[in-house]
């Protein structure tokens, strides 16, 4: 009786273990993972029918270049653009400003002939290592990008046109806010993905 009573509490915890594993595996059975594109600095991208989320975030026509990468203090970058100092700058803005900012120059190009309703969604694209991203510092770029569809990184393109935008990721050390210190920064492959279906385009960064 006593060795019934155990293997029936073995089938117990047995058979719910069991059938999980095996739905767990049709699931997956059934996923396509998406081929990865990896693209150099410098590269003229065409975004095609490659999406993020939901297919109607395709651009067909668009296309994308990364002209320069530029890793720097956050004084730098604030000299660069001629914008007031750190201190002076959060004060003004009620916003903490990271320690280092990865500066992106991209260019995009709208190639078709007509009118269409797609457009470049920013707040999709991530710069990212391996286990870390790199967020986008909203902020910064409304001002620096401010002439440019009002500093909204959401916007379109004329037909047969393309612009120049500059695109800051923040990296904050000092606030813990991403639990990253400069050895990961420095020591890891970065790459900028601008798609993740059903192919991942992705460009080096360093």
């Amino acid at each position: 009786m006593k060795k019934l009573k155990i293997l029936g509490i073995l089938l117990a915890v047995i058979l719910p273990a069991v059938v999980l594993g095996i739905r767990i595996r049709h699931v997956n059975q059934g996923i396509v993972l998406p081929e990865i594109r990896e693209s150099e600095i410098g590269e003229r991208i065409a975004l095609h029918d490659n999406y993020f989320l939901e297919e109607y975030e395709i651009c067909e026509g668009y296309e994308l270049r990364v002209d320069d990468a530029e890793l720097l203090q956050v004084e730098e970058y604030l000299e660069k653009y001629g914008l007031s100092d750190k201190e002076t700058w959060e004060r003004e803005h009620e916003v903490t400003l990271p320690d280092q900012v990865y500066d992106l120059t991209l260019t995009f190009f709208n190639t078709n002939t007509e009118e269409t309703e797609c457009g470049i969604d920013l707040y999709n694209y991530v710069l990212c290592a391996t286990d870390y991203t790199i967020p986008f510092c909203d902020a910064l770029y409304a001002e620096v990008n401010s002439d440019k569809a009002g500093g909204s990184p959401m916007f379109s393109l004329r037909p047969d046109s393309e612009a120049e935008i500059s695109v800051p990721y923040g990296i904050f050390f000092s606030e813990n806010i991403s639990y990253l210190d400069e050895r990961a920064i420095t020591g890891r492959e970065l790459y900028y993905v601008v798609s993740l279906y059903p192919v991942q385009n992705q460009i080096r960064i360093k």
